[in-house]
């Protein structure tokens, strides 16, 4: 008899404990995933940020960011994957993303050297290396649309 309840009470919790670790992997799999932003590779030095920028005679793009960042991280997730942001970005400039994540290193050095103070920092260049605006904060896609159109 005990037998009995012991299967009935497994057979019950074997659906339920395998929802559980569904779920728990579709999370896990959604966390690790990439954002996707619509414009290709991000280039992840400056340098070849602008060789390419040159390349294809239009501004650079310069986005700071670090995991540890919250609203990088709600930028990166809700307004690069804006269909007119990415559609912008993809055609009319060349991306940089800048990772500060380590708080030491030669792309911290270059952030301090551009005078980047807090992230999320967007920079923008021309094809030439010369600055032509910043955006310090946290645009909604609007905002930066309309950051990026003078520019384009």
């Amino acid at each position: 008899m005990a037998r009995n309840r012991l299967a009935r009470r497994g057979g019950a919790g074997g659906p339920i404990l395998l929802l559980i670790i569904a779920v728990v992997a579709v999370c896990a799999a959604w966390k690790l995933m990439p954002v996707p932003t619509g414009t290709g590779d991000w280039h992840v030095t400056l340098a070849d940020g602008l060789a390419d920028a040159g390349a294809r005679d239009v501004n650079v793009v310069v986005m700071f960011t670090a995991d540890w960042c919250g609203p990088c991280q709600f930028f990166k997730q809700h307004v690069l994957r804006d269909g007119d942001v990415a559609e912008v970005l993809g055609t009319s400039f060349t991306t940089v993303k800048i990772d500060l994540t380590e708080r030491s290193g030669p792309n911290s050095t270059l952030a301090g050297e551009l005078g980047v103070r807090a992230i999320p920092a967007l920079h923008m260049y021309d094809a030439d290396g010369y600055i032509v605006s910043r955006y310090d904060g946290q645009p909604d896609a609007g905002a930066f649309l309309r950051w990026l159109d003078p520019h384009r």
